[in-house]
Parts: C-alpha cells; structure tokens; sequence
C-alpha cells in the first residue's frame, strides 16, 4: 500500500536570504559609450607617446640617409649587394621613408586637430564635469530624453 504524503506548505524565504533595504548596490556602473569618450579624448590629446613616436621615427629616417652614405665605406660587399638590386632597394628604402614620415605627420595630428567638446554624446552636465570636459557646452540630451521613444504607427485601411 502507498503511503500518503501531507502537501507541504509555503514557507517564507530565509531571514539568511533576505538583504537589508540599507545596504548600497554593488558594482560599479558605466556610461554605454564610455569607451568611445575615452578613444576620442586620447586622440585628441599630445602625450609623451607622441614625442617618442616623433623621435624614433625622425631618428630611424635620418639614419636612413646615413646608413645609406656609410654603406659603401664600411662595408664594400654590402654595397657591392645591393648595387645588383639597384632599383628595387632604392623602392625599397623609399617606401620606408614615406612611412616614416608619414608616421611623424600623423604624430603631430594632436597639435593641429581641435580638441573635441564630445557634444554628440549624451551627457549630463555632472557627467561632463567628472569627465573633464566642459559642464555648460550644449549637448544633446534633452529633458525627458532618457525615456524610451516608441514610434507610433497609424494603420492604413485596407479598403
């Protein structure tokens, strides 16, 4: 024969389980584009990257010029080498300078570009202030605009 089984009751949740109403959230939260703010505002800072960027490469293009005048005094072989590929290491040798130059103008770039105001960013003025940037420029947060916007459609009738 089965034995009956009593249904079990409800139980209220454990005093273990339950957090006090006082206690604060933990985590910590983050701006949905706080990583674009943060690429922007580096770009649009010179740092000490940027001068070593600017010395390595004007370093490496001036003994460019230098390696190749040197060359044939130090070491005849060499020299003899890369006269059966005339033209070819001169492409070579050119490329390379026009990268390294390139790499200095685009080093500078921080010098010349204005500083970007992040004004396309939705952030309030207590956000803007934590960020650095300037708490009274316009930006484009609205009051109110932080609600979801539903767009409303209107049915066209089907007759």
């Amino acid at each position: 024969m089965a034995s009956a089984v009593a249904p079990s009751t409800p139980t209220p949740p454990s005093a273990h389980t339950a957090k006090s109403a006082s206690a604060s959230p933990a985590g910590t939260w983050r701006h949905p584009r706080f990583d674009d703010i943060v690429r922007r505002q580096n770009a649009s800072a010179f740092t000490d990257s940027n001068v070593k960027k600017i010395l390595w490469n004007a370093g490496t293009l001036i003994g460019s010029f230098a390696v190749g005048r040197f060359v044939p005094l130090i070491h005849p072989l060499l020299a003899e080498f890369t006269s059966y590929l005339y033209p070819y290491s001169l492409y070579i040798i050119s490329l390379l300078r026009m990268l390294w130059f390139i790499n200095i103008i685009i080093a500078f770039t921080p010098l010349i570009k204005p500083k970007d105001d992040l004004s396309d960013i939705p952030l309030t003025p207590s956000q803007r202030a934590l960020l650095g940037l300037d708490p009274n420029a316009p930006s484009s947060l609205k009051p109110g605009s932080q609600k979801p916007q539903f767009l409303l459609f209107k049915l066209a009738p089907f007759w």
